[in-house]
């Protein structure tokens, strides 16, 4: 039969019915289809990226502004931002690798803890949709400036969201999370 394309094709007319013998048409449709419904979630997903970038840069900058009045609602006053050059001269004698680390924290303010009173500093890291990567940066971070500072340094993570994976191991980690209402409502 491969020696003879019209007699096969000619057996198949007699054995296949019309819909069997389209099936191949159909399949290349299908697939055809696949793959432009593939291209189209891609461009879909980087489009969503660019946008969760962006609710990301402008919840950093709230938090900056409106983060002492989210601490106080947690038992901190006196909560200041910390500009990254007071963060750079707060921290110069550490080594490159740990001052690099801190000095990209997204946030750090130091407060007043109400229920001791101690001095400590909050490492923030604020995103549109709280992931594991922005927990664990924000405890390895306060983990650093604590071991540069020798003062009580408080992981912390801000966002209009956050994943399963994330909520439990923040909790787990001792993680603060703040998840301003308005956030929410700005993301949704």
């Amino acid at each position: 039969m491969k020696a003879d394309p019209a007699l096969a094709e000619e057996m198949r007319a007699v054995v296949l019915d019309e819909e069997l013998r389209s099936l191949p048409a159909v399949v290349k449709r299908l697939a055809d289809s696949l793959t432009e419904l593939v291209e189209a979630a891609k461009t879909h997903s980087k489009r969503l990226s660019r946008l969760e970038g962006l609710w990301g840069g402008y919840f950093e900058t709230k938090w900056k502004e409106d983060g002492p009045s989210y601490l106080s609602g947690r038992g901190f006053r006196r909560a200041h931002f910390i500009t990254k050059d007071a963060l750079g001269n707060l921290i110069e004698g550490a080594e490159d690798p740990i001052y690099d680390d801190i000095c990209l924290a997204d946030t750090v303010h130091s407060a007043i803890a109400r229920d001791t009173a101690n001095a400590v500093y909050i490492v923030t890291e604020v995103s549109s949709r709280i992931h594991r990567d922005d927990i664990e940066r924000a405890i390895r971070r306060a983990s650093l400036l604590n071991g540069v500072l020798g003062i009580e340094c408080l992981a912390a993570v801000a966002g209009a969201s956050i994943d399963d994976v994330a909520e439990t191991m923040a909790e787990e980690n001792g993680v603060m999370v703040f998840m301003p209402y308005e956030w929410q409502q700005l993301a949704a």
